[in-house]
């Protein structure tokens, strides 16, 4: 179990997206909240949603700073990408995890 400092209620320390066939889009956890476990039950609450409507893998596309985040959850790298947001070139990392 994760521990956290203590919150005021209208304080949002993290969040995430997953789709019912297991991508992540989101997952974000405030810089105040990093490194006390915050992010893994966000992750943990997505994948047992993605799993329990039929997903059969997890993918997400992963910045260079969440790249080691996702590994350590077990998802391998497939590949690394470049994206544009705004005519910017972005690295980031397709990532799977197999269940």
């Amino acid at each position: 179990m994760a521990r956290v400092k203590t919150l005021d209620k209208s304080v949002i320390c993290g969040y995430g997206s997953i789709d019912k066939y297991g991508f992540l889009d989101h997952l974000y956890v405030s810089k105040d909240f990093q490194h006390q476990g915050v992010g893994s039950l966000i992750c943990d609450s997505l994948e047992d949603y993605a799993k329990t409507n039929g997903a059969k893998e997890f993918k997400v596309e992963a910045s260079i700073t969440a790249k080691e985040f996702f590994i350590h959850r077990g998802y391998e790298l497939i590949q690394e990408q470049t994206v544009y947001r705004k005519g910017v070139a972005l690295k980031n990392f397709l990532m799977k995890k197999y269940f």
